[in-house]
């Protein structure tokens, strides 16, 4: 909650200080003196004393304690496997270089640009709708001096641990157990599907099945997209952001959990009548409880909308059986005025954050009831039936847990709230890793039985929910080998040459690129590679009619106007666009009529970049 917070008056600062040659200076110096000087004020109002070493504490807690420090260990491996620098390259994995695309590209728009008011590197306008502050995040810690891995990396790595012990905190919180957050925690790092049942019936011999699992580098599966790693732990390495605020939803669970009354042996209408009609139903018992969870949720929208709005379908399907709904009322009040403000802010009255339409299904190729079932099974494996008997065994305190957990899941299948249908998937995964609180309850109980066949059972359930998941580690693995990662050189010449000789909120002309030295500089290209910004809802049709119409001009004044009109102050022709196949170049246009300021070599695809006078 601190970095979230940290993090919005960092960016507000540097907001007011925006017309400054370094507005990043002074977002910090404002943050640095009032945080420090709150934390002064309550430590002499509260009487706050330093802590004392407790060696109780850790005999205490030394469960916790290796498990802290295995998650940290594990999320390290996670992040520098796929991106880092080594002498001297920027190195990033192939498993995550797509999204690293706009990442990067964000992060260096504001260590090394100037990007308030803030846009998409990629696709500049008057709109921002790319959730963007956990890049702002690594971006000012690289301002501040970190090296851009590090910088990046390092919150990941912190945040992903944090969000892992939460939901620990979670499940013991649920079930009363310390080996169920044991085993949700596997189950979040190794998913549960048929996949690898499917990859056995395909080899002939254990050896061929060995040989393809080490060497595997793609990942398995057969359902819609699943190649892409859509539900496996690199989603997690892809979209740093995501882990950080599912920790901010797993802490509002934790607070709102204990507010569930469950008895036994009360008809439905007594239930009804304690639980709807009642002075205790609607009663507020911690307004400050409400209130702070309101507004930090509020301020996740921009760090991560997807959690946010998973979180709110799932309070909202608490408050059905909470008590002090009133409470609920209040977070919910403030979690959408908070993100109407951003969305005001950053989008405007007109744009559109998100853009809700009925698709019943999700990415099941047959829409029907049976097909949708049948879709999600061979998605999941054993999970769901295993969640089915945890429903069945669990009580019903986690029978009504059960069934809340599944609301994210159930809207992600009705509904699509982007043009790109896979995002939804996010959704689901927050499902999942809930539910799986549920299945680790069950097959603990199967372990505790005390009886052989219970315990067998219970093993082989385990590893049948699990066997999977290593495969995509080992599949992770070999992707972001270093013979197969994407390198740039941390001294590039052409990143020199722009950030020297360009100002920070400068927009080039570019061909379509995923990476670009001009990205690198922090600065913005008018028309980056089209899905990012076509997932995020803008208008890349016309935008990429522009370029062609700039590219193959035969008006100078004409194409000269149509840059000045779009802010473009560099055109850079290179290699890509002269022979691409989606636009042609009048590069004599360009040469006769504009400066050129830069000449690359063939090692940087015989580049020039012209300026736009």
């Amino acid at each position: 909650m601190g970095v979230l917070i940290s993090g919005w008056l960092t960016y507000l600062g540097a907001y007011l200080f925006k017309e400054t040659e370094n507005p990043m200076l002074w977002g910090n110096l404002l943050t640095m003196v009032g945080i420090s000087g709150g934390c002064l004020i309550i430590f002499i109002k509260k009487h706050w004393q330093l802590a004392k070493f407790d060696r109780k504490a850790i005999k205490n807690n030394r469960t916790e304690i290796a498990l802290l420090i295995g998650l940290t260990i594990v999320s390290t491996f996670l992040m520098f496997n796929c991106f880092r620098i080594e002498n001297g390259q920027i190195q990033v994995g192939l498993s995550v270089f797509s999204d690293f695309g706009p990442h990067l590209a964000m992060i260096r728009s504001f260590s090394y640009g100037k990007n308030f008011p803030s846009f998409y590197p990629h696709f500049p306008s008057d709109q921002l709708r790319y959730h963007f502050m956990f890049q702002f995040l690594a971006g000012n810690l690289e301002y501040l001096g970190l090296r851009l891995d590090w910088a990046f990396n390092l919150p990941s790595i912190l945040s992903l641990t944090a969000t892992l012990m939460l939901l620990y905190i979670l499940a013991i919180q649920l079930t009363g157990k310390k080996l169920v957050g044991i085993l949700t925690i596997i189950m979040f790092w190794l998913r549960s599907a048929t996949a690898f049942f499917e990859l056995i019936a395909k080899e002939s011999s254990l050896n061929n099945l060995w040989q393809k699992i080490i060497n595997n580098q793609t990942y398995i599966g057969n359902t819609p997209n699943e190649s892409w790693g859509l539900w496996t732990i690199g989603v997690y390495a892809n979209q740093r952001h995501f882990g950080f605020a599912l920790g901010i939803m797993f802490l509002t669970l934790i607070l709102f959990s204990g507010s569930i009354e469950f008895r036994r042996g009360i008809k439905e209408k007594n239930w009804l009548r304690r639980n709807w009609f009642s002075k205790k139903a609607w009663t507020i018992k911690s307004l400050k409880k409400a209130v702070g969870i309101g507004i930090i949720l509020g301020l996740l929208t921009y760090w991560n909308a997807a959690v946010v709005i998973a979180t709110l379908m799932v309070l909202a399907t608490m408050a059905v059986f909470n008590k002090h709904k009133l409470e609920f009322v209040v977070v919910f009040f403030l979690t959408l005025v908070l993100s109407a403000l951003q969305k005001f802010w950053f989008i405007g009255t007109h744009g559109k954050g998100i853009n809700p339409e009925f698709l019943i299904g999700f990415l099941a190729e047959n829409k029907s009831f049976g097909g949708i079932v049948n879709y999600y099974l061979k998605l999941f494996g054993i999970m769901p039936i295993i969640f089915a008997f945890g429903l069945l065994t669990g009580g019903k305190k986690l029978r009504i847990f059960g069934l809340v957990f599944l609301a994210p899941a159930l809207m992600a299948t009705l509904i699509k709230l982007t043009p790109d249908i896979p995002v939804g998937h996010k959704y689901i995964m927050v499902s999942v890793v809930l539910i799986n609180i549920i299945c680790a309850n069950f097959i603990v109980k199967l372990i505790k039985a005390k009886k052989i066949i219970p315990i067998m059972c219970g093993i082989i359930l385990l590893g049948e929910m699990t066997i999977t998941g290593v495969v995509d580690w080992v599949t992770f693995f070999n992707l972001n080998k270093n013979d197969r990662a994407f390198k740039f050189q941390v001294n590039d010449e052409v990143v020199s040459w722009v950030r020297n000789n360009t100002k920070p909120n400068d927009i080039f002309l570019t061909d379509r690129f995923f990476f670009s030295p001009v990205l690198l500089a922090g600065r913005k290209i008018f028309y980056g590679w089209p899905y990012y910004a076509w997932s995020a809802g803008y208008d890349t049709l016309g935008r990429e009619a522009l370029v062609k119409q700039i590219y193959s001009g035969t008006n100078v004044d004409e194409v000269r106007l149509t840059l000045e009109e779009n802010g473009i102050t560099y055109v850079i022709i290179d290699n890509s666009n002269r022979q691409s196949d989606w636009h042609k170049v009048n590069e004599k246009l360009f040469d006769d009529n504009f400066q050129l300021v830069y000449r690359g070599n063939k090692l940087h695809m015989n580049m020039k970049v012209f300026k736009v006078d």
